[in-house]
C-alpha cells in the first residue's frame, strides 16, 4: 500500500508547476514589452518611406534583452555590496576619526 504522509506524483508535478511559475515573471510585463517590440517593428517598416524621420532606439525590457536591475538581480550584487567593496579598507584609527567625527 501507498503512504498516505507522502504526496502523490499529481501532487508534486502540481507544487513543481507552482514553484516554477514563482520564478516566472509578470505576465503583464511580458506583454507591455511584446506591445513596445511590435511598435518598434512597424515604425521600422514605416520610417524608411520618410527619411528624415527619427529612429527608435532600443530599450531594455523588450523580450529577450533583460532590465539592468533583472542582470543586477541575476548576479546577486546588491548596490550596498557593491559600495562597500570599492571602499577602502578602514583601520582603527580611521574608525575612531569617523566616531569623533559624529
Amino acid at each position: 500500500m501507498a503512504d498516505e504522509s507522502s504526496p502523490g506524483i499529481a501532487e508534486r508535478m502540481v507544487d513543481k508547476m507552482n514553484e516554477w511559475a514563482s520564478e516566472q515573471p509578470q505576465f503583464t510585463g511580458q506583454v507591455e514589452a511584446m506591445w513596445r517590440e511590435g511598435l518598434k517593428d512597424l515604425q521600422n517598416a514605416i520610417l524608411p518611406a520618410f527619411p528624415e524621420s527619427q529612429r527608435g532606439v532600443e530599450e531594455p525590457g523588450t523580450p529577450l534583452s533583460p532590465t539592468s536591475q533583472q542582470v543586477t538581480q541575476e548576479l546577486g550584487v546588491s548596490y550596498d555590496q557593491m559600495l562597500e567593496s570599492y571602499a577602502p579598507p578602514s583601520t582603527p584609527v580611521m574608525q575612531k576619526e569617523a566616531e569623533m567625527e559624529r
